[in-house]
């Protein structure tokens, strides 16, 4: 049952401050940059979503929709902190999943860190299925892994898994 205290709605320029104090406050690294979030805002190809308490942001969703495409992405999905255990993650979700619906798209994919078991448990919880998918490096030389593999500029290399789920 939804959590009558949670209040989504779509994010407005006004709201980009408040937006990126969470981003910072939530990742530790791989942030949304303020241009990107800025020109998320005022895209077409996308809707950023807030989840409020009351006066307060509790967290955001940001989904990216390709002209033509049947196939949703939920490009981040974020709750502060001392929100956390609230539900406001899956107000998110069901919210995300909606917009998308009414986009007439029948997928929403996304890419979550393999070490987020939180996250997994939660999209697998709500019916997102794992894609198992090829990672570039590996296409080349013919062999299929198990989790996709990408390097990220200089860093060490991250498993990412990538899920998806049906519009109902």
């Amino acid at each position: 049952m939804p959590d009558p205290s949670i209040r989504i709605r779509k994010a407005l320029s006004a709201d980009l401050d408040a937006l990126m104090e969470l981003e910072n406050s939530v990742f530790a690294t791989d942030q949304m940059s303020r241009r990107s979030l800025r020109h998320f805002l005022r895209a077409p190809t996308a809707v950023v979503l807030i989840a409020e308490v009351g006066t307060d942001l509790a967290g955001t969703a940001t989904i990216l929709f390709r002209p033509g495409s049947a196939i949703a992405r939920l490009y981040s999905i974020a709750v502060a902190p001392p929100m956390a255990g609230r539900g406001v993650a899956s107000e998110l979700l069901a919210s995300a999943e909606h917009v998308a619906c009414e986009r007439e798209c029948t997928h929403i994919r996304l890419e979550v860190h393999v070490t987020n078991h939180r996250a997994i448990s939660r999209y697998h919880k709500t019916g997102y299925l794992e894609k198992r998918s090829w990672s570039w490096n590996l296409r080349l030389a013919g062999t299929q892994p198990r989790r996709r593999v990408r390097p990220l500029r200089d860093r060490d290399e991250l498993r990412i898994t990538v899920l998806r789920k049906g519009c109902s």
